[in-house]
């Protein structure tokens, strides 16, 4: 887990760096297009995968011989369904009327996220085997490549189709590589459709097709409702922010995921340690939460002009609104993995459904008025109806910890922050970060906002 934890963050950063270099080379219009881009193709990609991929990590965990030759059952089918995928994509934005260049943009990016849910198919079964060096290298690798090929790109060339089309080149490149491993631990890979066994796989597929449907749905819509009732350069303002967002989000992930396994063991055996390390576990959430939420709602100007540069100044509103996320998925990092070691995944699946319905309401309601700031506007909305059920279902399970006593102390701890550094706001950044990093941490100490039980 620590080697795959490991590949994801290195992923993350990387694929950060890139959306900082294409933003700065091209401007807010063609980070917007990027965006909008990789929201229609991701959604698009679930019916390539088909929300397999969970299904062939079990399928392959539990018997490698049946999982390996499901995966090799259903491969010619997607396959094909690549091509229609990409095909149909590229006829939506013919018919949308878009320019040559957008149009060329958009089918790289449905390329790149075709072949990456090919890899991921591919690599379950090293997956399901625990050969999880695999599946960090290429997890990692993609990224890692596209920012090696676009930096000299945009040096040299200046040219956006080229620049983006480094993507689906270092995704087929390690697509390659995966179906390569795939081969080497389960034999070879047809291209001949096996009908009997693809209906029954598919079959078995169908709940695991739903959930991601579910769930790229919410990940996804907001930009794409952004981008049918915004320009491009307001998409460009949001994704930004949101970016930003997101890689500091997997700081979150990294400290909770590996909560599951000893939540699920505690569910089982011992009701009360599973209360007292839900516990510390919230109040983790609450100390990273409110502390991210506080440094970017203090520092957001400074944070998005040395990222993205002074032409992004518009995303400084999206990302003192979506600062608030931070605070809420963190929360939610916590009360997720509780859910599902609770066995109430149910709960889970019915808190996302409704939450999505929040966001498809709330989005066109506040970005006409708001722009890119109602749209982060209406994800914190959609997220708190998401944390909220989740609270209101572990409570009624009496598997609920104690959530707002910590968050009293450590947000008392973040206000001291936030009144030092609003009081030097005439100051240099040089002094107000200190000054209010100082604030912050004597915060904590007066108001005994973190135990030594929730650092152990």
């Amino acid at each position: 887990m620590a080697v795959l934890g490991s590949g994801t963050f290195v992923a993350q950063f990387a694929n950060f760096i890139f959306v900082i270099l294409i933003a700065r080379a091209f401007g807010p219009d063609l980070l917007g297009h990027y965006s909008l881009s990789m929201a229609i193709s991701a959604l698009a990609a679930v019916f390539v995968s088909f929300g397999t991929v969970p299904m062939l990590v079990r399928d392959v965990g539990r018997d490698p011989a049946q999982g390996g030759r499901t995966l090799r059952a259903l491969f010619p089918a997607q396959l094909a369904l690549s091509a229609c995928a990409w095909t149909v994509l590229v006829l939506i934005g013919i018919i949308s009327g878009w320019s040559g260049v957008e149009v060329g943009i958009l089918a790289a990016i449905a390329a790149y996220q075709i072949l990456v849910r090919l890899g991921e198919i591919m690599l379950s079964e090293s997956q399901g085997r625990q050969r999880m060096q695999i599946v960090a290298l290429v997890r990692a690798g993609i990224p890692l490549l596209s920012v090696s090929l676009a930096a000299p790109l945009i040096w040299f060339q200046d040219d956006r189709v080229l620049t983006i089309s480094v993507m689906p080149v270092s995704a087929f490149v390690f697509f390659l590589f995966a179906r390569s491993a795939a081969v080497r631990l389960g034999g070879p890979i047809g291209l001949r459709l096996q009908w009997t066994s693809l209906v029954e796989a598919a079959r078995r597929a169908k709940p695991f097709f739903l959930i991601r449907v579910l769930s790229s749905a919410y990940d996804r819509l907001g930009v794409i409702i952004l981008g049918i009732l915004a320009t491009r350069e307001v998409v460009g303002e949001f994704a930004a922010g949101d970016r930003i967002i997101a890689a500091l989000g997997v700081l979150v992930n990294v400290v909770t995921v590996s909560s599951l396994p000893a939540l699920s063991h505690l569910a089982a055996t011992d009701t009360a340690r599973l209360i007292q390390l839900s516990s510390s576990l919230v109040r983790l959430a609450w100390l990273i939460g409110l502390t991210i939420a506080t440094a970017l709602f203090l520092f957001c100007e400074e944070i998005i002009v040395v990222l993205f540069g002074q032409s992004y100044i518009g995303s400084v509103t999206v990302l003192k609104v979506a600062s608030v996320l931070m605070v809420v998925r963190s929360l939610r990092s916590v009360l997720g993995p509780m859910t599902m070691a609770t066995e109430r995944q149910s709960d889970l699946a019915m808190a996302r459904a409704i939450s999505l319905v929040v966001l498809i309401i709330s989005a066109p309601l506040l970005i006409p008025s708001l722009g890119a700031a109602g749209l982060a506007a209406s994800m914190v909305v959609a997220e708190s109806a998401l944390v909220s059920i989740l609270i209101w279902r572990l409570a009624a399970a009496s598997h609920l910890p104690s959530l707002f006593r910590p968050a009293i102390r450590i947000g008392a701890a973040c206000a001291l922050a936030i009144t030092i550094g609003t009081l030097g706001a005439d100051f240099s950044p040089f002094i107000r970060i200190p000054a209010s990093t100082l604030a912050g941490i004597v915060g904590l100490w007066l108001f005994r906002a973190v135990t030594k039980e929730d650092i152990q």
